[in-house]
């Protein structure tokens, strides 16, 4: 008698044990799940960002090799006067 009562505790007890670690499990795949989701939007967004920063570098080289934009003119100045720098750097 005192051997199935024991038996009874121990079932008892392992079945709580179970569904706790259970309600854990849930729990934290629900929160990976949410993590999981941010991340892809995230990456989206951050997809979308370079798209357009590649179309304003596209749109500067055509603008630095045309000499349109007073921006490509600063760029194109900007480049020229470090490449001069750095020739006269290596002269010396």
């Amino acid at each position: 008698m005192v051997e199935i009562l024991k038996a009874d505790i121990f079932f008892f007890v392992t079945t709580v044990v179970v569904v706790i670690v259970g309600i854990l499990l849930i729990t934290a795949l629900a929160y990976l799940v949410k993590i999981i989701r941010d991340i892809r939007g995230i990456s989206k967004r951050a997809k979308s960002e370079a798209d357009f920063i590649f179309d304003d570098v596209g749109f500067l080289r055509r603008d630095i090799k045309t000499g349109t934009s007073k921006a490509a003119r600063a760029v194109h100045k900007i480049i020229t006067k470090t490449a001069k720098t750095a020739t006269k750097s290596r002269k010396k």
